[in-house]
């Protein structure tokens, strides 16, 4: 990748991570840590574009650069403090948590990662996924940038721990003739950034990301989901060797497949193509896996989910695709919120229940038990809930309920 790919650094940080059930959002999928070689102006485009991104003053957010290497662990973990009554410690944050959760939004620089010390990567592992500084929770509002240079040639050159590195997405930069016609620029401008754009309106950006977003994700979340049922047989728990030059880059776990998952639906409301696409959730489980799921995406079209569960379109189960009607369930699934919907998905899954019950088990599991037990009384959820008598503990609650009615 050139130095920064604005669109893909805009659509992780428009994108959401989390919504609890207050309401609450978490904002940016994940950290992105760009790693070059020094002196590319790695972290000037990265600022220039986290301005563009409403995170300037001027915009009413707040950006605050941190250096690793000048640090020490209290600076991020917070410093232990004897309280008031003095019978315990409190760990009192650092200034630039407040400043960040009072700003309407924040992006925190992180830059020369390689030369955090593995003193100072213990609590940037929580800061990073927890958003825990000290006793205190950095807001949804704030979003995380970061930049190093490759291990060999930092000052201090530590590499990352493989939990740090599965906490964030990896993008190694190259510095080609794009780059070099830029510099180029800068330099006959004397010195100064041309052109930089006007900020964009992030409220607005962030609500219309939160209109289109669950649409999106029940796309996205179908796809990747039968995609990875498929590849079940591989594990969600893909383990580099210690000292192997891939500890420190990006890896499968279950969290970092989430994070794949949420990139997908980001590149959906973004508009990203294909190949940004594949390059945005590659960095977050590497790029093998995504040139797996790129073929397998061409090749299988999504029906349209909302149609099925209105009934308006027909679906039949391919007994030679197993992937596709889990693709094709699952989504029906993340989009059902009425009691009408639910006994469509629920008449669909009966067809295949005394058959193939193993096809199921996921959604059945999500479906009977989303808040409402949508479907309750229809004949085929009963039929389909009687193929899982060995099921998990909530589908035991759900079949003890219907026996009840």
């Amino acid at each position: 990748m050139a130095i920064i790919n604005p669109r893909i650094a805009h659509a992780n940080a428009f994108s959401l991570r989390a919504r609890s059930f207050d309401g609450t959002l978490q904002w940016g999928i994940a950290p992105i840590i760009i790693t070059g070689v020094h002196g590319t102006g790695k972290t000037a485009v990265g600022k220039a574009l986290a301005r563009y991104m409403g995170f300037g003053a001027a915009s009413g957010g707040f950006m605050h650069p941190m250096n690793p290497s000048t640090m020490d662990p209290g600076d991020v973990g917070g410093i232990p403090f004897p309280s008031q009554c003095g019978t315990f410690f409190r760990r009192l944050p650092p200034e630039f948590v407040h400043l960040a959760n009072a700003a309407k939004r924040a992006m925190i620089i992180i830059d020369e990662f390689g030369d955090a010390p593995p003193a100072v990567q213990a609590p940037l592992q929580s800061m990073l996924n927890e958003r825990q500084c000290g006793d205190a929770t950095l807001a949804g509002s704030v979003r995380f940038m970061l930049f190093a240079n490759p291990t060999e040639i930092s000052t201090n050159g530590y590499d990352k721990s493989m939990p740090v590195a599965n906490r964030m997405g990896h993008s190694d930069v190259t510095f080609g003739d794009e780059e070099v016609d830029a510099w180029l620029r800068w330099h006959a401008a004397g010195g100064t950034m041309q052109g930089e754009p006007t900020p964009i309106d992030a409220d607005a950006e962030e609500a219309r990301v939160l209109a289109a977003w669950d649409d999106a994700d029940a796309d996205s979340r179908a796809r990747w989901g039968a995609f990875m049922a498929m590849k079940r047989k591989d594990g969600l728990l893909v383990i580099p060797d210690l000292g192997s030059p891939e500890a420190s880059k990006a890896h499968v776990t279950p969290r970092t497949a989430d994070m794949a998952g949420l990139a997908l639906t980001g590149s959906y409301v973004h508009g990203l193509d294909d190949n940004e696409t594949d390059e945005f959730m590659s960095m977050f489980v590497g790029k093998s896996l995504i040139k797996e799921f790129a073929a397998w995406r061409r090749e299988n079209e999504l029906p349209d989910f909302r149609a099925i569960v209105a009934g308006t379109e027909a679906w039949t189960h391919n007994r030679q695709r197993p992937d596709l009607t889990r693709m094709v369930l699952n989504g029906c699934v993340s989009i059902t919120k009425t009691h009408e919907e639910a006994a469509r998905v629920w008449d669909l899954m009966a067809a295949i229940a005394d058959s193939e019950p193993g096809i199921l088990a996921t959604t059945v599991d999500v479906l009977a038990t989303k808040p409402g037990r949508l479907g309750k009384g229809s004949e085929s959820r009963r039929k389909v809930l009687a193929q899982f008598s060995g099921a998990s503990r909530l589908i035991q609650q759900v079949l003890a309920e219907s026996a009840a009615a």
